[in-house]
């Protein structure tokens, strides 16, 4: 394939390659980049060998993965775990709200969530790319983008290695190169909460439900990724920084962690948390992080795209789901110019500055909206003593029909009524 005609995608996390077998599907070519080291075979069954640990599909991502990547639902349903019900409750275990999914998500939006392992997910997509022919470089870290005024771009990675393409698409993540190359390095800011995350197995009896219990100063929430595993993680304040680092906790400190957990005063109806976190193997404890909204995405061929553009806290889920979104948004763009030429697709047909420019405007205020609303909510998720009344009575109100339900939902999946 040639230079010109060639898609350079950075970043073979969750939102690179589900892009990539987007954009093959309107008959494009793309190349994809790593800086990690080429994952070793991932069994589908363990859920805690890559960072991230779990993932929560929402509607809305769920939708876009359905319409663009054949039959990449029907795997990720079949290895993940579709979420029947999602419920609230404060640290007494008094409910705060409760619905099920199969009443109020699918009938609106169509799915509902699927909760599934990161390194299951990973090795779904890795393999797909693999059987569409799809090439993959790991080992690959990114120092330098060059290009010109309507020239290909160059990008250098760390090996002394070169790549030239006609487009380049960072979805290298909250640390992205891509970004820091394009509008210079910041450091990301870390917003003085922590998530202590885990999986464990799942109880006898366990329902398929997210599960979220509101207390003093934290919270915790859990939810099923397989028929076997569930993943758990607690949100607390913490002035300290703590970095992203996805290192397993070593066993002192671990022991310290379930110690904690016992003594947070966390009631559940659902479940016992104090058993959850300590039938854990492995826990990880991260400092979480967003960056400041950037004006543009875009600099001449090259743009950024998922969490290299709006990074965002995990405290509304959708994190990857927006990824995912940026992603239909502008495979549409693509497919709009494409449609506009009578000849074979070809990247050579696109105007790359309109293709952009539409792609940022339709995505930059709903993206940078959630990634506030994200820090509000882990505000919340950590109330203090004096508004865990307030906070209470917010989220009864949020959730007492479900019209209040879908006031709340439908921006987030993007919902608009036929």
């Amino acid at each position: 394939m040639k230079e010109e005609e060639t898609i350079i995608i950075i970043g073979v996390g969750l939102i690179g390659p589900i892009l990539a077998l987007a954009l093959k599907k309107l008959g494009l070519h793309c190349i994809l980049f790593d800086r990690r080291q080429e994952p070793s075979s991932i069994s589908l069954l363990d859920p805690v060998q890559s960072e991230g640990a779990s993932i929560n599909l929402a509607p809305n991502g769920l939708k876009i993965i359905d319409e663009l990547c054949h039959s990449l639902y029907q795997e990720i349903e079949r290895v993940g775990c579709p979420i029947q019900v999602f419920t609230n409750c404060n640290s007494d275990g008094d409910k705060l709200g409760e619905f099920e999914t199969s009443t109020v998500f699918k009938p609106r939006y169509g799915y509902v969530n699927i909760g599934i392992a990161r390194s299951a997910l990973q090795s779904i997509l890795i393999n797909r790319l693999k059987s569409e022919n799809i090439l993959v470089h790991f080992n690959k870290s990114l120092v330098a983008i060059s290009q010109a005024e309507n020239e290909l771009v160059t990008l250098t990675f760390k090996d002394g290695s070169s790549c030239k393409g006609g487009m380049v698409i960072g979805a290298d993540g909250l640390h992205s190169m891509t970004r820091s190359l394009l509008f210079g390095a910041e450091k990301p800011t870390y917003t003085k909460t922590t998530q202590t995350i885990g999986v464990s197995p799942r109880p006898i009896g366990h329902r398929d439900v997210f599960h979220t219990v509101f207390g003093l100063n934290a919270s915790f929430l859990t939810y099923p990724l397989s028929k076997t595993h569930l993943a758990w993680a607690m949100t607390l304040p913490e002035e300290n920084e703590t970095p992203e680092t996805w290192k397993t906790l070593q066993p002192q400190d671990m022991e310290s962690i379930k110690q904690e957990s016992q003594v947070m005063s966390f009631k559940s109806s659902e479940l016992s948390i104090e058993q959850l976190v300590t039938t854990s193997d492995k826990i990880f404890k991260i400092g979480l992080y967003d960056r400041p909204a950037l004006s543009t995405w875009n600099v001449g061929r090259v743009t950024l795209i998922g969490d290299a553009a709006h990074p965002s806290t995990p405290h509304i889920g959708q994190g990857a789901n927006q990824g995912v979104e940026d992603i239909g948004h502008l495979y549409n763009q693509i497919k709009l110019q494409l449609n506009q030429s009578d000849k074979p697709p070809s990247l050579i047909d696109i105007n790359i500055a309109t293709l952009f420019s539409d792609y940022q405007e339709s995505r930059i205020i709903k993206t940078t909206e959630l990634v506030e609303k994200a820090r509000k909510m882990g505000a919340l998720r950590v109330s203090p003593k004096d508004k865990c009344k307030e906070r209470d009575q917010l989220l009864r109100n949020a959730w007492q029909n479900n019209e209040t339900l879908y006031k709340a939902y439908d921006m987030l999946f993007s919902y608009k009524k036929e």
